[in-house]
């Protein structure tokens, strides 16, 4: 069927909020989620560190943020970035069903609109990975932010912010530590992600039946 297409929720860890200025991306994560049950695959995860190619342009916040073992692994051990970029792509792209762009997986995030995407897009088109040609990303030009879906359930009342962390809260969730790791983002993504789904779809068949039997 060509309306097969599956989730990619992810996230990244970077060296500042601009990528103009020299702020560089230091770890990806990733995960397929099942089109029509939103279940995570466990043996289809994506983990990648990458070595920062100007670290004197790291904002000392951002590293806060992201932790010293992070930062330490990733000037150590960190894979290129146009290496790691082209392994995230093809990531994507072994989950597109068909091959063609109508069946590109749908890439999901917590505002990754407003920030991850066109981070990631910056970085790539920098590295001649895409923009090459039209529709040469490996992705669903659909994309499904979780920063303003939560904002429909819970509005903005009595929330110290808007952080992820904040809503993850709100639904039983938390940290393993004070630092980011794009992983633990991805994962706590992917479940605010298939409840806000279950919960759509049940409020979505009653809707539907009532609509069915009108039209009879």
């Amino acid at each position: 069927m060509y309306n097969k297409r599956h989730f990619i929720v992810y996230d990244i860890e970077t060296t500042g909020l601009d990528p103009e200025k020299g702020a560089e991306i230091v770890q990806i994560g990733a995960v397929k989620l099942d089109y029509s049950t939103y279940k995570i695959d466990e043996e289809n995860t994506f983990e990648i560190v990458l070595k920062p190619q100007s670290p004197s342009t790291a904002d000392p916040k951002a590293l806060e943020v992201i932790g010293e073992d992070l930062w330490q692994k990733a000037l150590s051990d960190g894979v290129h970035p146009k290496t790691a970029l082209r392994k995230f792509c093809q990531f994507i792209e072994s989950h597109n069903t068909s091959k063609k762009y109508w069946t590109a997986p749908i890439l999901v995030g917590f505002n990754n609109s407003g920030f991850d995407n066109p981070f990631t897009e910056f970085w790539m088109k920098k590295y001649k990975i895409i923009g090459q040609k039209r529709n040469d990303k490996p992705w669903s030009h659909i994309s499904l932010d979780m920063f303003p879906l939560m904002f429909s359930l819970f509005g903005r009342d009595n929330m110290k912010n808007n952080k992820l962390d904040t809503f993850a809260s709100m639904l039983g969730m938390s940290r393993s530590s004070d630092t980011h790791d794009a992983m633990e983002d991805v994962l706590i993504t992917a479940d605010i992600f298939q409840r806000y789904m279950k919960f759509t779809n049940l409020q979505m068949r009653p809707r539907i039946k009532i609509e069915n039997k009108q039209s009879v």
